[in-house]
């Protein structure tokens, strides 16, 4: 039982760390610090995080793009959801033009603003950190119209497998009958036939 109740809490432990590694918490502070100046320190730090881990580029550009684009919707046109439909329409559009050879230049900045630097025929955004030629440059892919849609977050492989094996874990205790995570603070791991989240 007591090896249960450690296994258990460390593929939670394993599971908080993949969250982490997923951005998931941090978006909001990577765009925070993605605002400053391109000579910031702090800036450059964050653009080599997304670099590094593409759990991290993909996420945040699955959640700004997409909130930029409900932004725009309520600030340009009120509140109709017809509207975002139709920016998600053209977001689309735009994407697959560089399969299909149409000229897409331009296309992104006029349904995003000019804060970003898109690369049409890569399909990708780009982040600069300093000036001409010295100028640190990192390109990320764009998330498709589906992934902004459905606003899922990339996960990593390892993240996957260990919601796999708590369920295991999980189902072990519920088909033995253990007793485990025993009665704390009114707290049980099982209770009444059923798995108790905690």
């Amino acid at each position: 039982v007591e090896l249960v109740e450690t296994a258990y809490r460390l593929v939670n432990l394993a599971i908080a760390q993949q969250v982490l590694l997923s951005g998931d918490i941090f978006l909001p502070v990577v765009h925070q610090y993605l605002l400053l100046p391109d000579t910031d320190s702090v800036r450059k730090d964050v653009v080599d995080v997304l670099r590094r881990n593409p759990f991290i580029a993909r996420n945040y550009l699955v959640m700004q793009l997409g909130r930029e684009l409900q932004l725009r919707t309520k600030s340009d046109y009120g509140e109709s959801n017809d509207v975002f439909t139709e920016n998600l329409k053209l977001y689309q559009e735009i994407f697959q033009s560089r399969d299909s050879g149409r000229n897409s230049e331009g296309k992104y900045e006029q349904l995003f603003g000019t804060y970003w630097e898109f690369s049409p025929e890569t399909n990708s955004v780009i982040l600069r950190n300093g000036d001409g030629l010295d100028a640190d440059v990192v390109e990320f892919p764009l998330p498709t119209h589906a992934e902004i849609v459905s606003t899922v977050y990339s996960v990593s492989r390892e993240y996957e497998n260990l919601l796999r094996l708590r369920y295991k874990i999980i189902a072990y205790v519920l088909r033995n009958d253990l007793e485990v995570f025993r009665e704390e603070d009114g707290k049980k791991f099982v209770r009444n036939g059923y798995f108790v989240w905690h």
